[in-house]
């Protein structure tokens, strides 16, 4: 009983195993995420059906395999051998190959640009009392504001301004306000000159304790770096009058106009004033004795400046020359109020002659009179003044006469119309 025991045994072990492989071989159906190093379940199959070909080979008698709990006949029965079972080979499992990632490694160079260290000044400290001025490079005659700060409340002082190192030129007073503030309005002196340094000192005047301060310096200009003198026309013949032109000058600066030809001493001088932006116009005559081709020019100089300024106008070709004797009268302005002051200028008189200049309302007897006398070329000029009893829309002329001379000379200005 025991050998058959024993190969019951071990056909039954050869079962479980290819039980065992046939499992497995079901489980290999499923994918795997990672090879790993298992028993080939072929190989398990093939090694149970070679043991129970090998027990069946070592015995002579037939087995007979029963299915599970099925009750093994007596052991004198004679047992029948079963077809012996034949291991099909299953399909080999196929592993699927893993998913390989490629990274792909890109370098991207960055340029980064680190700019420089910057030494940048740290901005200056306001000090805590001072005077500010509009302006630090100024010319004669004009005009800027000088602003005080931080000095007392409500306190007294003087603003002085003046050359530097020098002594007070213009003084004024004032008084600071709560905030200790206080502003002026200054301008330049016409005794200032071209590159000379000033500037504007305030200080307090009724405390026990002086408080002062001194503006920047204030660098004169050229006075007349932008003066210019131009006229109405360039061609022109005896006896025509033109407008002259200034600009640039000083302001409110006392200006003569003077007229004659190149090179040689003027022969008609008028005078005039700038205006606060230093500019002025005159009317001017050619003298009836200027001759065709002759060069003539305008200078137009101030009177009362440290500094003077001196122009010339662009040269003025005469054309057509004049009568000697013909004589002629020009006003400077055509269009007067009563009251209103103008020049009359004289060209073409005899060299050297007494004259009268006769104003009056045109038809009537003249109320004005007034003596004078042509120079060595028969020019002369003066300055005349509407009487205020004139009325709007009357006709004024002036006309001079020689004195002294048995052929006299007659000549009349154009009409003046009075005006509001």
């Amino acid at each position: 009983m025991e050998p058959r025991n024993f190969k019951r045994k071990t056909i039954l072990t050869g079962l479980i195993l290819l039980v065992l492989a046939v499992f497995l071989l079901a489980g290999c159906g499923q994918p795997q995420e990672t090879a790993q190093a298992t028993l080939d379940p072929n190989q398990i199959a093939t090694a149970a059906a070679q043991t129970i070909e090998a027990i069946l080979a070592q015995t002579d008698q037939p087995v007979v395999i029963l299915p599970t709990g099925t009750q093994a006949p007596a052991a004198e029965d004679t047992a029948t051998l079963a077809p012996t079972a034949t291991a099909t080979e299953l399909p080999t499992a196929t592993l699927l190959p893993t998913a390989t990632a490629t990274a792909t490694l890109t370098f991207t160079p960055t340029l980064t640009f680190t700019p420089s260290a910057t030494n940048t000044p740290l901005p200056t400290a306001t000090p805590t009392i001072g005077v500010l001025l509009s302006g630090t490079s100024l010319g004669i005659g004009d005009g800027f504001t000088a602003s005080a700060y931080g000095f007392p409340a409500n306190a007294e002082i003087d603003i002085v301004l003046k050359k530097q190192g020098a002594s007070a030129s213009v003084i004024l007073d004032g008084k600071t306000d709560s905030q200790g503030k206080a502003s002026a309005a200054l301008v330049i002196p016409a005794n200032a000159a071209k590159g000379e340094k000033w500037v504007v000192e305030v200080y307090t005047t009724n405390l026990s304790s002086k408080v002062s301060a001194v503006s920047t310096v204030i660098t004169i200009k050229d006075p007349g770096a932008s003066a210019k003198v131009v006229v109405s026309s360039t061609s022109l013949k005896a006896g025509d009058s033109f407008t002259v032109t200034v600009t640039g000058y000083p302001k409110e600066a006392e200006i003569d106009f003077q007229l004659g030809k190149e090179g040689q001493a003027y022969s008609v001088v008028l005078d005039g004033k700038t205006d606060k932006n230093g500019i002025a116009t005159a009317t001017m005559v050619i003298p009836a004795s200027a001759v065709k081709g002759e060069k003539w020019v305008v200078k137009v100089l101030t009177q009362d400046l440290v500094e003077q300024v001196s122009k010339t106008s662009p040269v003025i070709t005469i054309t057509e020359s004049g009568s000697a004797s013909g004589g002629l009268v020009t006003v400077s302005g055509t269009s007067l109020r009563a009251g209103a002051t103008f020049t009359v200028m004289v060209s073409g008189f005899p060299a050297n002659a007494e004259i009268d200049f006769e104003l009056g309302k045109q038809g009537q007897a003249y109320s004005v009179v007034m003596d004078g006398k042509t120079d060595s070329t028969g020019a002369a000029a003066i300055t005349m003044t509407i009487p205020v009893s004139a009325v709007k829309g009357e006709k004024w002329l002036v006309t001079v006469r020689t004195t002294e001379l048995i052929s006299g000379v007659v000549k009349t200005s154009p009409l003046i119309t009075i005006i509001d």
